[in-house]
């Protein structure tokens, strides 16, 4: 299998435990490229970087990780995006970015980027997120779409993390149309629960569940041209009735997205953890322990 991803990489700085900083680089596409190469998996990130020393410290790590860099366009006097990481007294994190003038806003209007999109269509899949659509909102969303048809046409597959966040978009309208057209492209959906909470309900206003639920649903399993697989992730959502008892969900979201009379016909919607046993919680959590643990993992989701 092979995978291109399109996004952003950035500069970031992380606090240590004695306070001060430390710089290293992430950002939620690059981070799912370097997972999907630790498991073997062919990547190749496709973005836009400065000439700095920066740059070339990122391709150099992203290079050591297996992830390949043939894509990763080099525009001259430009610098990398960045962003700090900033440790709330109740123990969230909370991000502060500097990206506006990152180099990977121009990518479509590069000559360089020409021959990348015009091999999209080799790869398996292309995989992409919701902060990839508002790095080019709303100026170069059209090349992006037609870049997505490319790859389609040539038999590529679309994998699309939502990832929705507010303050990178203009307005919530422009958002929500952008996320409809990449989810008519889609083959691989990956919504997550509050973050479509956020896209699909009334600005400024906290919605019946099935109300923004039947948005959703609209947009990801009715429509001929929507995903054929979406994995939702609720998070935080359903209970644990006992001990011994099976996590089974009851929130009316899930149990109004799930209503079969509004999926389409060969839809397959999976929602992990909706129905799993203590035992799974447990090992769940351990395992995200272990995760958490590793050092120098990159950080930014």
């Amino acid at each position: 299998m092979t995978v291109a991803l399109l996004g952003e990489c950035m500069i970031e700085f992380s606090p240590g435990p004695d306070g001060r900083y430390a710089a290293g680089y992430g950002g939620d596409t690059l981070n799912t490229a370097v997972y999907l190469a630790r498991l073997g998996v062919k990547t190749d990130y496709v973005t836009a970087l400065g000439d700095d020393p920066f740059s070339d410290q990122m391709l150099a790590g992203w290079a050591e990780e297996g992830v390949g860099t043939r894509h990763a366009i080099r525009i001259a006097g430009a610098l990398p995006g960045l962003y700090i990481i900033r440790r709330e007294p109740g123990g969230d994190r909370s991000f502060h970015y500097w990206r506006q003038q990152a180099p990977v806003r121009q990518f479509f209007s590069r000559p360089e980027a020409t021959p990348v999109l015009a091999s999209l269509g080799q790869y398996d899949w292309l995989y992409l997120s919701g902060i990839t659509l508002s790095l080019f909102a709303p100026d170069n969303l059209p090349a992006l779409f037609a870049a997505l048809d490319g790859a389609i046409a040539g038999g590529c597959r679309i994998a699309f993390d939502g990832n929705y966040r507010a303050k990178g978009w203009p307005d919530i309208a422009v958002a929500r149309a952008a996320f409809n057209q990449v989810l008519d492209r889609t083959s691989l959906a990956l919504p997550t629960l509050s973050d479509e909470q956020a896209l699909f309900g009334e600005p400024g206003l906290p919605p019946p569940e099935t109300a923004w639920a039947d948005n959703l649903v609209r947009a990801l399993f009715v429509d001929e041209a929507a995903a054929d697989t979406a994995l939702l992730g609720l998070l935080a959502t359903g209970v644990l009735s006992d001990l011994d008892g099976v996590r089974q969900g009851d929130n009316a979201v899930a149990n109004n997205i799930q209503d079969p009379q509004k999926i389409r016909a060969g839809m397959e919607l999976v929602i992990p953890g909706w129905k799993a046993t203590s035992e799974k919680n447990a090992m769940g959590w351990y395992l995200d322990g272990r995760v958490t643990a590793v050092l120098g993992t990159h950080t930014h989701v």
